[in-house]
């Protein structure tokens, strides 16, 4: 996994070592599920007056309800990860840091953590994960079960998983050694 980044846009990121450097998606990829929630939310809007309310709620009635919930909830979500800097990852020589769409605080490791490797679930999905020196905890089962123990480094950037797992390979290495 050592030796020259893949791409082009590795190396330019692998240059600017040691950081800190903080990589995300291009901007207008942060929107794109935007008006799918949107329409989620929409389809259920007219069972809303279609239904007759009554005790209990019709499945038709219910479905609508939360139809809505759901969306406006993603749609809020959305809202407030772009509006609050959106999704990121930070390399910097003490370590790698991320914020996912759904965190509320940015999680971060200290190079410690290595062995960035592409796990290849099918259907072209792929995850970056990396071996980490703490115990897993018990809500983490999720790290515990699917992926051998090894944490999950979310891609939010627009490299590839296979980029994404040589990069942090070489910056961890870098870092180490200097």
């Amino acid at each position: 996994m050592q030796g020259e980044p893949l791409s082009e846009t590795a190396r330019h990121i692998l240059a600017r070592f040691p950081g800190p450097v903080v990589l995300r998606q291009e901007g207008d990829r942060q929107y794109y599920p935007l008006p799918v929630f949107l329409l989620v939310a929409l389809l259920g809007a007219p069972a809303l007056w279609t239904e007759e309310w009554s005790w209990p709620p019709t499945r038709y009635l219910s479905a609508a309800v939360i139809a809505i919930v759901v969306g406006l909830y993603m749609v809020i979500g959305v809202v407030r990860v772009v509006a609050t800097g959106g999704m990121w990852m930070k390399l910097d020589a003490h370590g790698i840091e991320y914020r996912y769409w759904m965190k509320h605080e940015p999680r971060r490791w200290s190079w410690a953590a290595k062995d960035f490797d592409v796990r290849y679930l099918g259907f072209k999905n792929s995850v970056v994960t990396f071996e980490d020196s703490t115990k897993a905890n018990w809500w983490e089962l999720n790290r515990i079960s699917s992926y051998g123990g090894r944490q999950r480094l979310p891609n939010v950037t627009d490299l590839t998983d296979e980029d994404l797992a040589q990069l942090a390979n070489l910056w961890r290495a870098r870092a180490l050694q200097g």
